[in-house]
């Protein structure tokens, strides 16, 4: 199944919202919506700037910790999310997690191994 598009993914919460009106009896006591996008891509310009003009649209400000730029957007119990993180915060990061995700790959092949 491939990854619903953004008119497909409006249509199901709208879907979603519907059938929870319909049946009041369904618990949502807990309930919460958290939609959250990360802004790919290779360029720290381009990135930053689409962060920018998604909180200009939201008219709220960008916060940023280090290389990590977010916007939130807060409905009462639903909430937008989207982020970026700077290339070579991510490259480091990858680097740094490297052993790791090494060390999963040869458990997984030696516990697929008859």
């Amino acid at each position: 199944m491939s990854k619903p598009n953004r008119t497909e993914v409006l249509s199901d919460l709208r879907m979603l919202l519907n059938w929870l009106e319909a049946n009041p009896d369904v618990p949502v006591v807990r309930f919460d919506a958290h939609i959250s996008h990360c802004i790919g891509g290779d360029d720290d310009e381009v990135g930053i700037k689409e962060i920018h003009r998604i909180a200009d649209a939201a008219g709220v400000e960008v916060t940023r910790s280090g290389e990590h730029h977010r916007v939130s957007v807060e409905f009462g119990a639903a909430r937008y999310e989207a982020y970026y993180v700077e290339r070579q915060h991510m490259a480091d990061y990858s680097e740094f997690m490297k052993p790791y995700h090494e060390r999963q790959i040869a458990k997984r092949a030696a516990e697929a191994t008859p």
